[in-house]
Order: structure tokens, then C-alpha cells, then sequence
């Protein structure tokens, strides 16, 4: 057994009135691993092995981690001189994401014939605070035991199935109904090895937590218990910006008009640049600092006025965000639907997409190395304060009159003394990342009206795991001396980073909204077997945001209510088949399965969004 030693101070356990809390210990001399550990310092992950009590905390718990958990020529690798190491993202966090995937090594391979999707009796995960079980899945991550990686490693990764309940202690334990190949350390072998009294006090822990889920210590192989972070610390950095921004004014320039046909249903199409607030570090690049001061950067939008701001004038404006490596312009398809409703169209770039992509440092497919992952996470939270000030610009621009009813005699090009645009009516659509991003900005936004999203779901890192995107681009994110433990112990130290950006940490505030905020409804279209956004992300979507599944059920979504119609607020998810289905035959599952990210291109999709859309965006 390989065990690494690091510098630590270390948490003990004790157990009062049933609940396992903490109790700190002074500094070792001589720092340890996890008591768990098998090859991989770091792992099981993650662990209250590296909390210590913090009275000042929300949940009464403080990380404090090593670098050294990592191997050397791993850490060598990192950007840490821009804000990325063990120590800089973990350390004083008030515990790990609600979106963080558990992680455990194994010496030889499970048997995936013993390993139920959700968990079965070979993986059982429990809320102590609440003490209820919790939903799962489970997957053996292929990455990591394959070519992609320095060396493969046997690695069992747990999900919740919608989020960790914030600022709660949970306990996940794998038990020996997962069969394993050949001889394997298990639980009791890790305590009778374990000679350190911090190691002992947290194992220690770790039985009474299995002994409160019906277990008994020999029944499991291993075993790990972890603080949520609690919700605040994500929530309100993020919320600050949005608001601090979207107080601000956000003045638009080099405004240009571009008439069309009048038969079109299109009236025209506005480009110009808007002023936004970058709080990214690295010259603009890098994570958003919440701690300091903005640059201003001029990003380019596009609005496309329909037909009816001609006859009718003050439109209300769909807010469109747009996919991964798409850019603004690839709102045609929806603001041609849009239009047809008599609602103008809105887009800007994300960071790092189209025409802002060299100013911010490249496109999202050029930065996909690890000297550069402070862009691609920087993007994810920087986006929603683009959000805010796209959309106060957009308010700005309430008197906006370019277009009148044509008469005769007058100029249906020329301006008519109407005010073309409602800009009190404003909602979010959005496609792929563009669900992801939208979903986010949504939830924060001070004064949105709804949203409604294609092909999408939540949880970044999640959507990797299980996502056709990992292995063809996003794994080039991972150090190359990582090993495939060591790969996916990092990426949940970036979810660590993406929470601010990720709504799976905030989505349900379109339903349950705090500070006073009305409720905002919510459908989602989702493509059955997406293989891009997998399934897994929208059912996590709908049950953290309280979604009833509406219609003809294509997949499972465990936990999800379903229904014939949305409900009398507006929430809802539905499912549309692949958009080759019929061509499986011919084509293959591979194929087929990516095929559900274009199921949006569907005329049901198109009828969904237009009867939503009219019911509880229009009112009609």
C-alpha cells in the first residue's frame, strides 16, 4: 500500500447526540494521507480527512489541504502562479461543491455486473444532517483507465442526482456486493492499518456513519465523509457581481441599421458594441477576481426587431444564448421562431466565443490546455455578469425607434414616435451551453420574465463525465502527468472553481425565489440519449428545480413527477426523440445518441417553444 505524506493541520471526529461533528487537533509533525488511501494521496475524494473545526464558518468547518497530496511532476504542471493548486482553490472553503462527484480508486477492476446504475447495495450514499438517504448514480470512468492518462487507474465516480444538500455531512460507502478482481484492501484493513490518531479518530467516524446506515464496518470496502460547502459561499459572490453590474449603466455604441424586406417577418436587424465589466484576473482572461476591480470591455450584440415593431411597436425581447463554439449569429433559427411571435431577438457572445474570442484571450477550443484553464473557467463565471450588463444595455435602449407601420405616403423604415421595444418583457432562451449559461443568468437576474432552454442540464463537471465532449476535447484540460485518479481528483477541484458559474448550484431560484424576487417559470426541451448533454444533467436539472415531466416519457427520470401539460406556473421538462432515431440502423448508437443534442431542430420542439412561449410569456 502506497501512502504519501503531507503538511496539514489535521480535524479529528467525535460523535455527540448521534451526529458526527468535528473537533480540532493541533499540527502533526508528521503529516498523512488519507486513511483510505490506496495509490492516489488524495483520494477517497472528497474527505473531511482535511476539514478542521472553524466556529466563524456557516458550517462549522474550515479545509485545510496540501498541495502535496499531488505528486510533484503533477503539481509541477498546474498554473498555480494564476490561482490554480490544491491549496489556493480548497483551502478556508466552508466544505466541497454540491455538485462534487465522489471519487474511489481500486487496485483491479470492478465487476460492472455488480455495480447498479444507482448504486443498488454496492454504493449507498447518506445525509447525516438530515439522516436520509440520498439518490445516486454511479459510473466506472472509462477515461481514467484508458490511454488518455499517464497511467490507468480503476476509479469509481458517484454523483447525487440532483446536488448534495449544501452546508450537510454526508457518507458514501461502497460495500462488497461490488465485486472486485483479485485481493483488494477493504474497510477493516484500512483501520487496523491506520496508527496515526488522526487517521484512527476519522475512521472512527467513519463507523459510526456506517453503523447509522443499517451497515456493519465489515460489509464495506471503503468509505469516505465530506461537509457540503455552504450555499452562501457560492451564491453570494456571484449574485454581488450580477447586481453590482446590472446597477450600473451599460451605454451601447457604433449602432447600425439593417433593414429587410418588408414581406419578411423580420423588420431589422440592429448590431452595435455594449459596455461590459471584466473581472477576470490575467489581464482580463483568467478567473473572475470577487474581491477587485473591473476593466471595461465593449463587446458586440445584435437585436432583430420583428414585423410586429413595425404595426405595433414595444416588442417584448428574447434574451438568446447560444452553444459551445457558437457565436451570436447562430440565433437565426430562433429568431426567426421569434419573430413569427411577434418578439425581437437579443444575443451577445459568450467569453471566449465569436467575435470577442481574441480580445479574451482565444476561443473556447483553443485554450483546452492546462496552462490555460483559468480561461475556460473564467468564462463560465464572467458570463453571467456579461448577462447583467447585456441585458441593463438592453433596458437602456427602451426608446429605441427605428422602425414604423408603413402608410401612405410615409416611411416604414423611419422612426414613428413608438418606441419599438417592451423592454420590462424580457426572457431567457437558450441552446446547449447556452441552457447551462442562460439557466444561470436566469436565476440571478434582478428582472427577467422566464426562460426557456433546448438540450440542456446542469452541473458542469457532471455533464463531462458522461459527455462525447470529454474525450474528444475537454480532457486536454487535465496535467499530462496525471494519472487517471489523479485526472479526476483535479477536475473536482475545478467544479470547486465552476460553482460560481454552474446553476446547478442556484437554478431552483426561478422557482423558490429569495429576496423577494417573483417566481419565474421554466421549460426545458431535452433529446432522448443526448450523448453531448447527457440525460443525467437534465433529470438533475428537474429535480433541483422542481420540473414536471411533461408528456411521452423516452428515458427514466427517477424523482421526476410527470404529467400531461406543464404546471399552472410554468414549469416543465420535456423529452424529444434523437434527430436520426429512425437511422440507427444505418448509422449506428453512436451517432444516434449524438443526435439527441439536435433534437431541437424537431417541429414539436419548435411547437413546444411557441405554445410556452405564448402561454406564459405573452399571456395570450
Amino acid at each position: 500500500m502506497n501512502r504519501h505524506s503531507l503538511s496539514l493541520r489535521r480535524a479529528g471526529w467525535l460523535s455527540a447526540a448521534g451526529i458526527v461533528v468535528l473537533t480540532a487537533f493541533p499540527a502533526l509533525a508528521k503529516p498523512l494521507c488519507n486513511p483510505l488511501t490506496l495509490n492516489t494521496c488524495g483520494l477517497p475524494f472528497p474527505s473531511d480527512y482535511w476539514v478542521e473545526t472553524e466556529p466563524n464558518s456557516p458550517t462549522g468547518a474550515r479545509i485545510d489541504i496540501s498541495d502535496e497530496i499531488l505528486r510533484p511532476e503533477v503539481l509541477a504542471q498546474l498554473p498555480v502562479e494564476n490561482g490554480i493548486s490544491v491549496e489556493q482553490i480548497f483551502n478556508d472553503a466552508s466544505g466541497f461543491s454540491a455538485a462534487s462527484a465522489v471519487v474511489f480508486e481500486f487496485d483491479n477492476p470492478p465487476d460492472t455486473a455488480t455495480l447498479p446504475k444507482h448504486g443498488g447495495s454496492a454504493v449507498l450514499a447518506f445525509d447525516l444532517t438530515a439522516d436520509a438517504p440520498v439518490d445516486i448514480r454511479t459510473q466506472i470512468n472509462e477515461y481514467a483507465r484508458g490511454r488518455r492518462v499517464s497511467s490507468p487507474s480503476q476509479v469509481l465516480e458517484i454523483f447525487p442526482m440532483g446536488r448534495w444538500s449544501f452546508g450537510h455531512t454526508i457518507a458514501v460507502v461502497v460495500t462488497k456486493s461490488l465485486h472486485i478482481e483479485g485481493e483488494q484492501d477493504d474497510f477493516e484493513s484500512f483501520h487496523s492499518n491506520a496508527s496515526d490518531p488522526d487517521q484512527q479518530t476519522y475512521i472512527t467516524a467513519l463507523s459510526q456513519a456506517i453503523q447509522r446506515m443499517g451497515l456493519t464496518p465489515d460489509q464495506v470496502r471503503t468509505a469516505t465523509l465530506f461537509t457540503v460547502r455552504d450555499r452562501n459561499e457560492v451564491l453570494n459572490p456571484i449574485r454581488d457581481l450580477v447586481t453590482r453590474t446590472f446597477d450600473a449603466e451599460h451605454p451601447v455604441r457604433n449602432i447600425e441599421v439593417h433593414y429587410k424586406s418588408f414581406f419578411s417577418r423580420k423588420a431589422a436587424l440592429i448590431t452595435g458594441e455594449l459596455l461590459t465589466h471584466n473581472y477576470r484576473r490575467e489581464n482580463g482572461i483568467g478567473l473572475v477576481d470577487f474581491e477587485g476591480d473591473y476593466q471595461e470591455q465593449w463587446i458586440p450584440f445584435r437585436l432583430t426587431l420583428p414585423k410586429a415593431a413595425r404595426n405595433s411597436g414595444a416588442v417584448p425581447i428574447a434574451f438568446y444564448a447560444h452553444g459551445l463554439g457558437a457565436n451570436k449569429e447562430s440565433d437565426l433559427l430562433m429568431g426567426d421562431l421569434n419573430a413569427g411571435l411577434g418578439i425581437a431577438t437579443f444575443s451577445v457572445d459568450f467569453p471566449n466565443h465569436g467575435a470577442r474570442a481574441e480580445a479574451d484571450g482565444g476561443g473556447v477550443f483553443e485554450n483546452l490546455i492546462i496552462d490555460k484553464v483559468t480561461r475556460e473557467i473564467g468564462m463560465m463565471t464572467q458570463n453571467n455578469i456579461d448577462f447583467a450588463a447585456a441585458h441593463k444595455a438592453l433596458i437602456g435602449m427602451s426608446d429605441l425607434d427605428v422602425v414604423g407601420r408603413w402608410r401612405w405616403g410615409s416611411c416604414w423604415q423611419c422612426a414613428d414616435g413608438i418606441a419599438d421595444l417592451d423592454t420590462r418583457r424580457v426572457f431567457m432562451q437558450g441552446t446547449s451551453l447556452g441552457g447551462v449559461l442562460g439557466s444561470a443568468y436566469a436565476a440571478l437576474s434582478p428582472d427577467l420574465d422566464g426562460a426557456v432552454f433546448q438540450v440542456s442540464g446542469v452541473g458542469v463537471t457532471s455533464i463531462l463525465a458522461g459527455s462525447l465532449l470529454w474525450d474528444l476535447r475537454f480532457s486536454r484540460l487535465e496535467p499530462p502527468a496525471a494519472d487517471g485518479a489523479e485526472a479526476l481528483l483535479l477536475k473536482g477541484a475545478i467544479q470547486q472553481l465552476l460553482d460560481y458559474g454552474d446553476p446547478i448550484n442556484y437554478i431552483d431560484l426561478m422557482r423558490f425565489p429569495d429576496d423577494g424576487r417573483p417566481i419565474r417559470p421554466l421549460y426545458v426541451m431535452t433529446g432522448s440519449g443526448d450523448s453531448i448533454v447527457p440525460n443525467d444533467s437534465s433529470i438533475a436539472l428537474a429535480r433541483i428545480a422542481g420540473l414536471p415531466l411533461v408528456g411521452e416519457a423516452l428515458y427514466e427520470m427517477p424523482g421526476v413527477e410527470q404529467q400531461e401539460t406543464v404546471d399552472e406556473l410554468g414549469f416543465g421538462i420535456s423529452q424529444l426523440p434523437p434527430l436520426m432515431a429512425d437511422l440507427e440502423f444505418l448509422i449506428g448508437p453512436l451517432l444516434t445518441d449524438a443526435s439527441g443534442h439536435m433534437s431541437f431542430l424537431w417541429t414539436s420542439s419548435a411547437q413546444q417553444n411557441k405554445a410556452w412561449i405564448r402561454e406564459f410569456i405573452l399571456q395570450q
